[in-house]
């Protein structure tokens, strides 16, 4: 990184207390005069405004400029934030060769995540020939240093991708790896993995691609104009990639346990989203319409409709994260918009009451026992990541057929390939 005079890094510390302040405008002003000059710092963060549309319109290719320009001068966050970007094709094209270049830049200077992620794109051969002599190289890479110290859930998750590329691997390959990556210690990280005189022939063991295979089906939602999806996290959980019936590739961009949702981003604009409901919350004994796939495969490849009632505010045990509603629900209809009497969204289906555990507790059998994630956890979900959201105000109610007819458009199959 070059050195810059006092004077600029003081124009850019100047530009982020505004921006602590959100004064975006003068933030814009002082970050843009640094930028010019030349200094990374204010150039990753002009990016990052361009990208939020904060003080600005929000421009997804301004914000991509600066962060590149940023990150060819050597920013480390700038490079990080780019291999995420091209990855997820969030703010930027999705393209696994640009993603796997920034993210070995990173790798290369020792950044241990990075060299975890570029492990797995070895394995996966996104944005690489697939090679697990380099995977295993760049994961025992990152487990050698102290870095992943900090960060226990992905070190385990180091720990069990390595241990799965060793089952995968002939003995000689995995000596293989290891020698490399001793070279590349003593290298400093520089050419790491080029140096290959031995490396074990394909007919040693190399395993061939694996094929994915559906092994669960959900339903998911449009929510934006700008392509994000809503479904469930259990949904999408353990899912090596996700597609939805809708076609185009579809990319993660965040996921939530806590309160099972997850979101996705597709990579054209959707011809139609849904609305969240404005105005009025929620009420118990508000009839509803669940919109999904249930039972992908048996039942019909349209969107199956089921209708009911809200008859609690609170799911178990007083839980207000979801709502309990009697609209039957089936294995599919997971992560599916539930609509009011409006056509506006006020929940997202979760799943049915377990009836045949309960029945052996109490001795009968429930019945109409359904749950959706409630409107207020939606909504703080869809804040969190800055999706672009709209509300629907009109109280005027719909039929179910009306309703199903506007769903049809926006609601989608997703499938889960591991």
């Amino acid at each position: 990184m070059r050195e810059y005079p006092n004077s600029i890094r003081l124009i850019y510390k100047l530009g982020g207390a505004y921006d602590s302040k959100k004064d975006f405008r003068s933030a814009l002003v002082l970050y843009r005069k640094a930028a010019a000059q030349g200094y990374a710092d204010a150039q990753f963060a002009l990016g990052f405004m361009y990208d939020k549309g904060r003080g600005v319109p929000q421009n997804y290719g301004e914000a991509l400029k600066w962060h590149r320009e940023a990150a060819e001068q050597g920013d480390i966050v700038a490079q990080y934030f780019l291999a995420e970007k091209y990855f997820m094709g969030e703010g930027a094209p999705q393209d696994y060769g640009e993603a796997s270049k920034w993210c070995r830049k990173l790798a290369e200077q020792g950044h241990a995540h990075s060299q975890f992620n570029l492990a797995l794109m070895y394995s996966t051969g996104l944005g690489v020939r697939q090679d697990y002599v380099q995977a295993h190289m760049w994961v025992n890479l990152a487990l050698a240093g102290p870095r992943l110290e900090a960060m226990p859930n992905v070190r385990d998750k180091a720990i069990k991708h390595r241990d799965s590329l060793t089952s995968l691997m002939s003995p000689a390959q995995v000596a293989e790896a290891h020698r490399l990556a001793r070279i590349c210690l003593q290298n400093d990280y520089k050419d790491c993995g080029i140096d290959r005189p031995r490396i074990a022939r394909r007919d040693e063991g190399t395993p061939p691609p694996v094929k994915r295979e559906v092994t669960a089906t959900g339903t998911g939602f449009f929510v934006s104009e700008s392509g994000h999806i809503v479904t469930n996290a259990h949904v999408v959980e353990h899912c090596f990639t996700v597609r939805s019936s809708l076609g185009g590739p579809i990319s993660k961009v965040s996921v939530d346990e806590q309160s099972d949702l997850a979101l996705y981003l597709a990579s054209e604009k959707p011809k139609a989203f849904a609305r969240l409901r404005g105005g009025r919350g929620a009420r118990a004994g508000e009839p509803v319409t669940a919109v999904g796939f249930p039972l992908s495969g048996l039942l019909s490849s349209d969107p199956i409709v089921t209708t009911g009632i809200i008859s609690a505010l609170s799911g178990l045990r007083n839980d207000r994260r979801t709502i309990q509603i009697t609209a039957a629900v089936q294995p599919g209809n997971s992560g599916g918009p539930l609509l009011g009497d409006n056509g506006s969204v006020v929940g997202v289906v979760v799943g049915k009451l377990n009836a045949m555990k309960v029945a052996q507790v109490i001795g009968d059998i429930p019945q109409n026992v359904n749950f959706a994630v409630s409107l207020g956890t939606l909504q703080s979900f869809l804040n969190a990541n800055d999706v672009p959201y709209a509300l629907d105000d009109n109280n005027a109610t719909k039929s179910p057929a009306d309703i199903t007819a506007e769903a049809s458009h926006y609601t989608m199959l997703l499938e889960c390939l591991r």
